[in-house]
């Protein structure tokens, strides 16, 4: 018998894996496909390779700036080789730790029985296995809402995007959240016509007002159509003419649409019924712990409604933690979230509509890259920090940035609003000049009326 059965090797899975491992538990981890899951094969590290071609686009673009010139072409045939090379070795790099720390790795779906037993199912055979305890990590899968023509020929989901053979002269994005900004980033850098369908007011819904509507102006400037307040009605036309219905009678012409509109947990095929597992809408319920209500049986990422990366990771942790008998809690609050547009978004905390909701008495400091050296120096002028403070204990409620390399910047905010340091402990900090941390500290000083570097009005 094994001390812990793992569903699903995705960033959480494995990471769950390994933990254990370390701990001295005898692992299982069943994966029904590749070892890394959606974020390392069709998500976080193909997007970003691709989005590290459009950043060197950017660069050469602006080098004229500085005296450089340079004629700019690319082979997309070279681009998507090297993006399988990357994913093909931090996959192989997962299977060599999993391997090095004795974590037994098994191919195929598995179903849970009772709580105990997971029966896995791989090419017509049937395999049964026992533990004492279970973490469900078996992640998620692009969410089709019911349009019609959602499922005809041309329409693809933000995975399928990453393995097109060839470039399309225009596309159509439905949605404009994270996926959808990366994707238009990407390929209006490659030269492709893009358009973004929102249905809500602004672009990044989930985050800060202000955020998505700087980075809504910047990508318009790029020549990105952004579409907001738009529900798609229905989509229409054969593959490589589609056609996209808006609700108030506009049509949207495009050779390819790419669904952008989030994701739903892989809760379906579990067999979570046999343990009387609560969900809700899908979502498998768990405690700070991540424990569900069945004793013994942990779910962790996506599957419980996550939708980064890190924070399964962490949630794997804990949840092995609590196993081990080393008491953990999950703090879902001090989430970092990074969006890989140019430039950058990251945020942590509270947006300013939400503290204001929950009656804090806040104050706000804002300062732009625009009056940064660092950011100067480099071109990137573009973006701002915006820091949101509880007047009453001045004490950091939530941090948005939209700039370059703001998705390094952020981790030191999260550091300091996890060990509980108020908004003095990082201003009073001496930082290195010239650097992009410096709008950082400014925001804050301005949050409190004394910021060094900005006129106050």
């Amino acid at each position: 018998m094994y001390d812990l059965i793992i569903i699903g090797a995705g960033p959480g899975g494995y990471v769950s894996a390994l933990k254990a491992s370390q701990l001295g538990a005898k692992v299982l981890l069943i994966e029904k496909d590749k070892v890394g899951g959606v974020c390392t094969n069709m998500g976080c590290i193909p997007t970003k390779t691709l989005l590290h071609a459009a950043e060197i686009i950017h660069e050469i673009h602006k080098a004229k700036e500085f005296g450089i010139v340079a004629n700019l072409s690319f082979d997309y045939s070279s681009l998507m080789k090297k993006k399988e090379e990357i994913v093909s070795k931090l996959r192989n790099g997962i299977e060599y730790l999993l391997k090095a720390n004795q974590v037994h790795l098994v191919y195929g779906l598995g179903r849970i029985k009772d709580n105990h037993t997971v029966k896995v199912s791989s090419k017509g055979e049937e395999k049964t296995f026992e533990g004492k305890s279970m973490v469900i990590a078996s992640g998620s899968s692009p969410f089709k809402p019911p349009i019609k023509g959602i499922d005809e020929k041309g329409v693809i989901t933000s995975e399928e995007a990453l393995s097109l053979e060839k470039l399309p002269n225009s596309i159509i994005i439905a949605g404009g959240g994270a996926e959808g900004c990366e994707f238009a980033t990407i390929y209006s850098s490659l030269g492709v016509d893009v358009t973004i369908i929102e249905m809500l007011p602004n672009l990044l819904p989930n985050e800060d007002r202000e955020i998505g509507l700087r980075l809504k102006a910047l990508l318009e400037r790029k020549g990105v159509k952004v579409l907001t307040n738009s529900k798609i009605q229905k989509i229409e036309g054969k593959e490589g003419e589609k056609k996209v219905i808006i609700e108030d009678g506009r049509e949207i012409k495009g050779e390819l649409v790419i669904l952008g509109l989030g994701r739903k947990p892989n809760s379906d095929s579990l067999g979570l019924e046999n343990l009387g597992i609560q969900t809700l809408k899908g979502r498998i319920v768990v405690n700070d712990k991540m424990e569900t209500n069945v004793k013994g049986i942990y779910a962790i990422g996506d599957v419980t409604g996550g939708g980064f990366a890190h924070e399964a990771m962490e949630e794997g942790i804990i949840a092995v933690k609590n196993i081990m008998n080393k008491d953990g809690k999950m703090d879902h609050a001090l989430i970092p979230r990074c969006i890989y547009t140019i430039p950058e978004v990251a945020s942590i905390g509270l947006r300013e509509e939400d503290a204001k909701a929950k009656g804090y008495n806040i104050s706000l400091g804002r300062f732009s890259f625009s009056a940064n050296g660092r950011a100067s120096t480099m071109g990137e002028r573009e973006g701002f920090v915006k820091v949101i403070l509880d007047r009453d204990r001045e004490e950091i409620l939530g941090v948005h940035m939209l700039g370059a390399r703001v998705s390094e910047l952020i981790i030191q905010v999260s550091l300091l609003m996890r060990i509980g340091k108020d908004s003095d402990f990082i201003s009073e900090a001496i930082y290195p000049h010239p650097t992009l941390g410096e709008a950082l500290k400014e925001a804050l000083l301005d949050a409190k009326g004394q910021a060094i570097h900005k006129v106050r009005i």
